[in-house]
């Protein structure tokens, strides 16, 4: 069954790194051989989980103006 954790949450993206510094794939898959043309792949050595929220402007507590929506991109 699925749950609801966050109502704010719109969207989500996933995207996997192998390390190298600042490629960024959409999709992964593991099993696709390595530089050695046999070994697997394996798991990424990162992943960049992004959310999108939206926040209601009359949420109780909410700052006049509106929260910032801007996030740093962290990893």
């Amino acid at each position: 069954d699925a749950v609801l954790l966050a109502e704010e949450v719109i969207g989500m993206a996933l995207q996997y790194s192998d390390g190298t510094e600042g490629a960024w794939a959409d999709e992964w898959d593991g099993t696709t051989p390595g530089p050695d043309g046999v070994t697997p792949l394996g798991p990424p050595m990162a992943i960049r989980v992004t959310l999108v929220f939206e926040i209601p402007a009359n949420r109780p507590g909410q700052p006049p103006g509106g929260a910032d929506p801007a996030v740093p991109d962290c990893l």
